[in-house]
């Protein structure tokens, strides 16, 4: 670009050179043709006038060359002039081209220097963010890890708690069930020494043979009011009415009270045996096929407690265990007894049918309610005279229904014919498992079974619980077995 501009000068200066020169060329000849028209004037004498003309010419062209010579020392000093002018031009255009290069190399010298600044400044930023960043997450971690630490804690806490809490209700059961086998022992002994008076009553009515037949009248006269004093002082009902109780009786007599049962199978909740006495009943002589399962079993249970074998044998085993975790848990208690108040009363038995009745409701949440220990509910379950049970399992039938319409299980599967099972006296449910899944779901419970079958050389362990958990509510457990259409109770260690 310099170069480009010294040549432009260069010419510009020349062309004036020339217009210059062409000027003073015109002049030159405006002059000639002045001193053309005034040699043509004529002189008297002749040769003077051409001497004259002669030296005018001569003057004239002598001035043409000295204006020549002048015009071209004008040109030439001109033309050096502008060479000279040229390369001072030139020179300063390079001075100033090499000034604009030192700048620019200064400039941008300059700006490599502030990028490196600047590089070096956000270099710095980035490590200063990524201390940050770093500290940040060690004091997330150490937060993570603490609440970790303080989970860890309290579900150790918890897990000890709930150890402490069955260990308690385990030894609360061992007890209960030590003064069961106790009581059941007083029985067996009272039932002993009662065949022995009968049996020395019998030797003396031979030798008071005049005296049998007075006896004999006044015997069943007197079991008779014995029956009516005990009837008398063991029940009081507070919401049935005398059309609800004769069908209730009805119900009792055309069922469990029609059967010729021994008399140690006539309880609902029957004896207590222990984990041998579970063994030999269950496995029997296939005890040596099932050693693995036997060993583990073992170590799960101490033994079992015979159920009445009926269709309610199911019901039985859920209930009892059921009222018996309600017993120590008085928030649930309440919870349940505000569920099934809301609810009435359907079953039916041959040609007897209950419908839409809340006294059964009402009198058996009000029974409920007065016991108070786990003795006392056995009690009242196991005795087939008392009217207990029949209200419970009518109740529980009920409740089981209510549960299972509202279950993702009847969303899922339907009807299955459940509810025609359950509005049933003494029918077993086809589909137990389905509404054992709905169970498990709303009351919250891990029901544990052991389903064994010698015949077919099956044994199973099956468990069944809730799929989400409620806050405030601890997950209790229930435990069976279940042999081909019969359950009883399981005793955990």
């Amino acid at each position: 670009m310099q170069e480009q501009t010294s040549q432009q000068n260069y010419g510009n200066s020349n062309k004036k050179g020339d217009k210059s020169i062409n000027q003073i060329i015109q002049i030159i000849k405006l002059l000639i043709d002045i001193l053309f028209e005034i040699w043509k004037i004529p002189f008297k004498p002749q040769q003077v006038q051409e001497n004259s003309q002669i030296q005018e010419h001569q003057k004239k062209s002598n001035e043409s060359n000295d204006i020549n010579k002048h015009l071209n020392d004008n040109k030439e000093n001109q033309e050096e002039t502008i060479n000279k002018n040229n390369l001072n031009s030139n020179k300063e255009n390079f001075r100033n081209q090499q000034k604009q290069q030192k700048q620019e190399e200064q400039e941008q010298q300059k700006e490599q220097e502030q990028q490196q600044q600047q590089q070096q400044e956000l270099q710095l930023i980035i490590e200063q963010q990524q201390q940050v960043q770093q500290q940040q997450q060690q004091q997330q971690q150490q937060q993570q890890q603490q609440q970790q630490q303080q989970q860890q804690q309290e579900q150790e806490q918890e897990q000890e708690q709930e150890q402490e809490q069955e260990q308690e209700q385990q030894q609360q059961q061992q007890q209960e069930y030590q003064i069961i086998i106790e009581q059941q022992q007083e029985q067996n002994q009272q039932q002993q020494e009662q065949e022995i008076k009968n049996l020395n009553v019998e030797h003396s009515q031979d030798d008071l043979k005049q005296n049998i037949s007075n006896q004999q009248k006044e015997i069943p006269q007197i079991e008779q009011q014995s029956e009516n004093l005990e009837i008398s002082h063991q029940v009081e009902y507070k919401y049935l009415t005398q059309e609800t109780l004769d069908l209730l009786n009805e119900i009792a007599n055309k069922s469990y009270k029609a059967r010729n049962v021994e008399r140690q199978f006539q309880k609902f909740i029957g004896q207590v045996n222990n984990i041998q006495d579970t063994i030999k009943h269950y496995f029997g002589r296939s005890q040596s096929k099932f050693s693995k399962q036997i060993k583990q079993l073992k170590k799960e249970i101490i033994g079992h407690i015979n159920i009445r074998g009926d269709g309610n044998c199911f019901y039985t085993s859920f209930i009892y265990q059921y009222l018996s975790l309600l017993l120590n848990d008085e928030k649930r208690k309440i919870q349940f007894i505000n569920q099934i108040e809301e609810l009435s009363a359907n079953i039916e038995c041959l040609n007897i049918k209950i419908n839409q009745n809340k006294d059964i409701v009402k009198e058996f949440s009000w029974k409920f309610q007065q016991i108070k220990t786990k003795q006392q509910l056995l009690n009242e379950m196991s005795n087939p005279d008392y009217l207990f049970y029949l209200l419970s399992v009518i109740v529980f039938r009920n409740y089981f229904t209510h549960i299972y319409q509202q279950s993702e299980e009847y969303a899922q599967f339907g009807d299955l014919n459940i509810f025609v099972d359950l509005m049933i006296w003494e029918q077993e449910c086809n589909n137990n498992e389905i509404l054992i899944a709905a169970l498990v779901e709303n009351l919250k419970l891990h029901l544990i079974l052991y389903f064994i079958d010698i015949k077919n050389n099956s044994y199973e362990k099956k468990e069944y619980k809730p799929k989400q958990q409620s806050e405030g509510i601890k997950i209790q457990k229930i435990f069976m077995l279940l042999s081909p259409g019969h359950y009883q109770i399981a005793i955990p260690i």
